[in-house]
């Protein structure tokens, strides 16, 4: 048989298991979107929850994680996330001091000036 090509067994078998593979994964994706798109409620949703609410439930140990290079200008942004962070906890201090923190990881050597306004 001139013109055709014969492959190896193993071969056949792998083309027709990788298009089933990629179709099943494609089916899968699409779905996903198809959800996402459609359904979007789902998956925002903003409920207000309040100090009381939290004040019922068992509320694991929470650490806000700061992570900046120290680049110009970074400092008076972790410095506002770090505000924010301590008025919620200016809601109940003696709640959310058991189990919040709040953690700044920097590259850069830290600024006397900005550091100083934060207490350790």
């Amino acid at each position: 048989m001139q013109g055709f090509i014969m492959y190896e067994p193993p071969l056949i078998v792998i083309g027709p298991v990788l298009i089933v593979g990629t179709t099943i994964i494609g089916i899968r994706m699409l779905s996903y979107w198809r959800s996402f798109v459609f359904h979007w409620r789902r998956y925002r949703r903003c409920d207000p929850v309040s100090t009381a609410d939290l004040l019922d439930m068992d509320v694991p140990f929470v650490k806000v994680q700061t992570t900046t290079r120290g680049s110009a200008g970074s400092s008076e942004v972790v410095l506002r996330g770090i505000r924010n962070v301590a008025e919620l906890a200016t809601e109940h201090p003696e709640f959310y001091g058991r189990f919040l923190s709040v953690e700044v990881v920097t590259e850069s050597d830290p600024n006397p000036r900005v550091a100083g306004g934060l207490r350790r």
